[in-house]
C-alpha cells in the first residue's frame, strides 16, 4: 500500500468521524435531563457491601458531630454613660479614667 492510499484512508476516516459527531444533536432538554439524572444518582446514598462487617463500615467513616461554638465572653466589662452639658474634652478623657488606656484629644475638639 502506498503512502498516498494510506493518507487517503486516514482522511476518509477523519471525515466520517467528523460527520458522525454532527449527525445526532442533543437538545438542551435532554442535556438538562441527563445532568439531573447524574446529580440524583450522585446524591443517593451508597449502599454498603453486605459482606462487609459493621465494624469496618464504622471505621471507614467516623460519625460526624457538630457543636455550635459558644459565644465569647466580653473581654472587658461594658458600661453606659450619661452626661449633660459637659465639654467634649472632659467627656472623652473621662472615658479612660481609671483604665489602662490613654487618650489624646485634639485641642480643636469642642
Amino acid at each position: 500500500m502506498s503512502k498516498r492510499e494510506t493518507m487517503k484512508k486516514i482522511c476518509i476516516c477523519f471525515v466520517i468521524a467528523a460527520l458522525a459527531g454532527c449527525s445526532a444533536p442533543v437538545s438542551k432538554r435532554e442535556t438538562y435531563d441527563l445532568i439531573n439524572a447524574e446529580m440524583t444518582k450522585a446524591a443517593t446514598p451508597v449502599k454498603t457491601n453486605p459482606a462487609q462487617p459493621e465494624a469496618v463500615s464504622a471505621a471507614l467513616l467516623p460519625p460526624i458531630t457538630l457543636t455550635m461554638p459558644k459565644p465569647r465572653q466580653p473581654q472587658e466589662e461594658r458600661f453606659s454613660l450619661a452626661f449633660n452639658s459637659v465639654p467634649a474634652q472632659q467627656f472623652f478623657m473621662s472615658l479612660v479614667t481609671g483604665t489602662r488606656y490613654s487618650m489624646l484629644v485634639h485641642p480643636d475638639v469642642s
